[in-house]
């Protein structure tokens, strides 16, 4: 699989966990093989530069675990 493949796949699976939860693990676990990373936090919000966000979502992972905050 290429990197754009990769990354259009990583993409398409968090879009569906952000809308359904059951989603979650799966996109996590390809957001790692994606990055290399062993584990992440992905926070999601409205983004306003200049200034303090308010967070809509938060996920932690580790490994194959999801981490409560």
């Amino acid at each position: 699989m290429s990197q754009g493949d990769l990354f259009r796949r990583t993409l398409a699976l968090l879009q569906r966990a952000a809308l359904e939860d059951g989603y979650w693990l799966s996109a996590a676990a390809r957001f790692n093989e994606a990055t290399g990373a062993r584990g992440h936090g992905l926070g999601f919000g409205p983004g306003h530069p200049d200034r303090d966000g308010d967070l809509l979502a938060l996920r932690f992972v580790f490994g194959p675990q999801r981490r409560q905050v």
